[in-house]
């Protein structure tokens, strides 16, 4: 038996090669997103929808009653219903996490957190955007955070990826080379 981690990524990569055009794929999170919340505040639907002698039909017909009237379009319903069938709609979340990677990768766009010793200002925010995203080759959605040990200089994290631009990272960088040539 495969693992949950393999099935959800088979699950979301299957979702995103039906999804085309970048406006369907965030249509899609959008909906997956809405459905999500709504399964997981519903502590009567995550029994109706998991309980295995519920039967399919039932499951089928109470879930498609729900998210028309949620308008989660035709293709998220059919998705849900999939996972239905296959006794796997516990996945969602996981799938939900794994389709925003895949489609961030797809659409090459990323998530950032900048950190700085004191806040920018919107002129300095947008210039920073644009040269972070250049380098990296992405449009980013960021947001900013105060960090006062920094001394000074921006921190960026994006993804698995650190940036750092501060005077405590250089510091610390400058005393690493002087001790490898203590060392040599």
């Amino acid at each position: 038996m495969k693992s949950n981690w393999a099935i959800v990524q088979k699950y979301a990569d299957s979702l995103l090669e039906v999804v085309n055009a970048e406006k369907e794929v965030d249509e899609m999170l959008i909906n997956l997103k809405e459905v999500n919340e709504m399964y997981s505040a519903s502590e009567d639907l995550q029994y109706l929808l998991t309980h295995p002698l519920i039967d399919v039909e039932k499951k089928l017909a109470c879930l498609e009653a729900v998210l028309k009237k949620m308008k989660i379009n035709k293709l998220g319903i059919n998705f849900c219903k999939v996972l239905v069938k296959a006794e796997r709609f516990e996945l969602l979340p996981k799938i939900l996490k794994e389709y925003e990677r895949l489609s961030d990768l797809k659409i090459k766009r990323g998530k950032a957190v900048i950190k700085s010793a004191k806040p920018l200002n919107d002129e300095n925010r947008v210039e920073l955007l644009k040269r972070l995203e250049k380098q990296l080759g992405i449009k980013l959605e960021a947001s900013f955070e105060e960090e006062a040990n920094l001394l000074g200089g921006f921190v960026v994290q994006t993804g698995n990826s650190i940036f750092d631009y501060s005077v405590q990272g250089q510091l610390n960088r400058l005393e690493d080379k002087i001790l490898k040539m203590r060392v040599q």
